[in-house]
């Protein structure tokens, strides 16, 4: 039985980091502006010193909130007192048009919390013992679990994660696991030699020499239950081509693309 993660119909568009095109990443603004054109809000989660889950992609605080720290090193409501809009710019870093004017740091209750009638791809890019279990903490506290996705490249966090959340929340495939189908794939696809625990491969349509995109190994994914989503993917002509041949859900940074695909 599918999650209820899986529940909207398809193509699935996943505003990336909220509204990245048009608001400061992973902001409650970025959020706000991807939640009036998709279902599906896709963010990164760390934990602040003091073990709060926070969205915010990068581990330093440098690109984003001009201050050369880690969020490990700050504790939340430290962290709250920082701009979030601060490197946020719209014509490739000549003005900051937003920045001074409240745009902070959120922690992952705050924004769940918000967004009650939302589902969140969220990637727990931290590494640190406990992180996982703070993370599945919160969103069982807000009662968001049954409208979650769980992802991380790293393949450790991704055990992590799998050993410490319920067993219907869904997860996508780690760096090691697309590695290993990929090399299936190369093989020639060996019956019953490639298995997987996640629900879906979220991976860019290009990779190295890897062409990630081609009708037949998403008929593969398909076959085994997986569905297939693309990251980042900005251009309509290039939606259009990856929706043709089977993926079943895109992350972008501008959700409103998503109005030009739906049935």
């Amino acid at each position: 039985m599918k999650a209820p993660y899986f529940a909207p119909q398809k193509p699935r568009f996943l505003g990336h980091r909220g509204a990245a095109g048009h608001a400061p990443e992973n902001t409650l603004l970025s959020f706000e502006t991807a939640a009036k054109h998709v279902d599906y809000l896709e963010t990164d989660a760390w934990l602040s010193k003091d073990g709060t889950p926070v969205f915010l992609h990068d581990e330093s605080l440098l690109r984003t909130c001009g201050i050369d720290r880690k969020i490990s090193e700050l504790n939340c409501k430290d962290l709250q007192n920082l701009d979030a809009a601060h490197g946020f710019s719209l014509d490739g870093g000549k003005s900051f048009p937003l920045r001074g004017q409240g745009h902070k740091v959120p922690s992952v209750e705050s924004i769940v919390k918000s967004f009650p009638d939302k589902f969140f791809n969220i990637e727990l890019k931290d590494p640190r013992p406990g992180a996982s279990e703070a993370l599945i903490e919160t969103l069982s506290k807000c009662h968001a679990l049954d409208r979650v996705l769980l992802a991380a490249e790293n393949d450790s966090i991704m055990q992590s994660l799998r050993a410490s959340k319920p067993a219907h929340v869904p997860t996508s495939a780690s760096y090691g696991e697309v590695f290993a189908f990929l090399k299936w794939i190369q093989s020639g696809a060996p019956k019953g030699a490639y298995t997987c625990e996640a629900q879906a491969f979220q991976i860019p349509n290009q990779w190295e020499a890897f062409d990630l995109a081609k009708p037949e190994m998403i008929a593969q994914l398909h076959a085994m239950g997986i569905e297939v989503h693309y990251w980042t993917i900005n251009d309509k002509a290039l939606i259009t081509q990856l929706l043709a041949a089977g993926a079943d859900g895109i992350v972008t940074d501008f959700p409103e693309l998503a109005r030009d695909f739906r049935p």
